[in-house]
């Protein structure tokens, strides 16, 4: 069931200039978590900005931002976002079983070291909203600030996506 209903005959001007903007721009479409985010259609294009910059140019490398991007998926068994960066993780190189790991809640062992870190930030800000000193400066000297910064926001910003597909429940 999805509660946001999509038809597109319904939509205002302002959502409509929105979903043109999402077309034009690199996701090519408007779907997932924008549909129901465009009831809100000043939000939408708000959030997809930064999603945007996250997605398309974050100074993380691909690895590392999928994985994080995953991490959260799982944490709040968003099925939908799950299947969208499941394949673009493999893509950039995630190992698969680390993945089937971290969906079924198994442990990681032996992960490599930039993909270890992000799962220990990426989990440490899931389960507490914060990170400590010691792993604040690995996750610095690792991604440098900037990189660092975006890792937590990352994780921020595909929470809230979760929250909106989690509550929309579009087809997955």
């Amino acid at each position: 069931m999805n509660r946001f209903p999509s038809d597109e005959t319904l939509w205002t001007a302002e959502q409509r200039a929105v979903a043109e903007t999402f077309r034009k721009g690199p996701r090519g479409a408007i779907r997932g978590p924008f549909l129901p985010l465009l009831s809100s259609p000043a939000l939408a294009d708000r959030v997809g900005a930064v999603g945007a910059h996250l997605r398309y140019a974050s100074v993380l490398p691909d690895d590392v931002r999928e994985l994080a991007t995953l991490v959260t998926a799982a944490h709040w068994r968003s099925a939908y976002e799950w299947q969208a960066h499941h394949p673009l993780a493999l893509k950039a190189g995630v190992p698969a079983d680390l993945l089937d790991a971290l969906w079924s809640g198994a442990a990681i062992a032996d992960a490599p070291a930039p993909l270890a870190l992000t799962l220990e930030i990426a989990g440490a800000v899931h389960a507490g909203g914060a990170i400590g000193d010691a792993l604040f400066e690995r996750g610095r000297a690792a991604f440098g600030e900037a990189g660092l910064i975006e890792l937590v926001v990352l994780c921020g910003y595909y929470t809230l996506l979760a929250m909106v597909l989690n509550i929309a429940e579009p087809a997955t």
